[in-house]
């Protein structure tokens, strides 16, 4: 069923430049229309759970337009995620997060961005360029409607580039295999095992109980929650129409285990009520707020797309046209791999890095800073980052 469309805000630009804005509703009368001549039309309309319909006649324009949303819904959230990625949380959030600012230095998510972003084709930068200068656009309009998270920590948002649109994926990756350090930590304690007692006895320690226990002990169980708690679960969820017969629930005798973990399906048309074949996926992520998964509509030129994907980037993970609809999850990834280099002493050298952490101690109204910490990071022939020497 189409729900109404209950908002809207019509960016006028000029060749993807800084822009008049009007802000409209259900009242015409209160728009306040100031078109460049040349410029091209951009409408964003929010439907009644504030989803963003995106309109226009170009697909860079339609970009723009994202991009322009994307800030005014999650400015805050981009900025924490890009800063995540670069390393450089410990500037806002305390000198107790220098060394995960290190290891997102190390693994190098940002400078792998930065790179990629130049080999892509000219029309995908063309458009995450497009993304980008809308989400600037928003922030230059709105230097007073700034979310209060910036004024909290002191901070200023970032100018937004085609590789923050990248290093937002980054992030979310992590959900699904993590970093690398686990495997290099396995890797050590393994020869020291091994020192010690020998490759054979070290291997058969190491894997004699790879799974130990009862795999279902690491999900929750409906016993492990008081009956009271479930209780009051239940009656919220019923009283905002999500109980048992709104959501149409399995029975209590359905005869199969729900699954405790990511996982897609499809239901042929044959099989349903509509005749049309049905698409679930369904990425087991952890809950947030914001939550980390954002969803818009997009029409341009040839765009025509609505689905779910990640603030700071105009991509879905989760999304269909006309023609057909996809999803994508993991159960967890296999994305990196581990080796050892012999270093021959010509290894690559950045500059550098500086970590700047802050205290959290207040002096008057601003936070009082921290110690600067220099942190460098190398880098082999083929861009992985090596660890200072020990």
């Amino acid at each position: 069923m189409t729900r109404p469309l209950l908002t809207a805000l019509v960016v006028l630009l000029a060749p993807l430049a800084p822009l008049a804005c009007t802000a409209g509703n259900d009242n015409p009368q209160n728009d306040d229309t100031s078109e460049p001549s040349d410029g091209e039309t951009v409408v964003i309309q929010r439907d009644d759970r504030g989803v963003a319909h995106i309109r226009a006649e170009t697909d860079e324009a339609a970009m723009y337009g994202l991009g322009y949303a994307s800030a005014e819904d999650r400015l805050a959230q981009m900025n924490l995620y890009a800063r995540k990625t670069q390393g450089r949380m410990a500037e806002i959030m305390g000198s107790e997060l220098i060394e995960s600012d290190k290891e997102a230095r190390l693994v190098g998510y940002w400078r792998h961005a930065q790179e990629v972003v130049e080999t892509l084709p000219a029309e995908d930068q063309a458009l995450l360029a497009a993304y980008a200068a809308g989400v600037n656009a928003w922030v230059a309009a709105h230097p007073d409607e700034l979310p209060p998270l910036f004024a909290e920590l002191d901070f200023e948002p970032e100018v937004w580039t085609p590789a923050h649109c990248l290093v937002s994926w980054y992030r979310v990756s992590n959900l699904f295999s993590g970093t690398p350090f686990n495997k290099a930590k396995g890797y050590y304690d393994f020869k020291e095992l091994e020192a010690e007692i020998g490759t054979e006895a070290a291997v058969e320690e190491t894997t004699a109980n790879a799974a130990p226990g009862d795999p279902l002990a690491g999900v929750v169980q409906a016993s492990d929650v008081p009956q009271e708690v479930q209780d009051s679960i239940y009656a919220y969820a019923a009283e905002h129409g999500y109980g048992p017969e709104e959501m149409n629930m399995a029975p209590d005798n359905y005869g199969h285990e729900t699954a405790k973990f990511s996982h897609g399906w499809v239901v042929a048309g044959d099989r349903t009520t509509t005749g049309k074949a049905v698409l679930v996926s369904d990425p087991q992520t952890p809950i947030a707020s914001p939550s980390i998964w954002y969803e818009w509509q997009l029409t341009g030129d040839t765009l025509n797309v609505r689905g779910i994907g990640v603030a700071g980037t105009p991509a879905l993970l989760l999304g269909f046209n006309e023609n057909l609809a996809w999803g994508l999850t993991a159960a967890g990834t296999g994305n990196s791999d581990i080796f050892r280099l012999d270093m021959d002493g010509d290894d690559r050298r950045q500059p550098h890095d500086r970590v700047r952490g802050r205290d959290h101690h207040r002096q008057g109204p601003r936070r009082r800073p921290g110690h600067l910490e220099r942190h460098r990071v190398r880098t082999d022939r083929h861009r992985a980052g090596l660890p200072e020497p020990g």
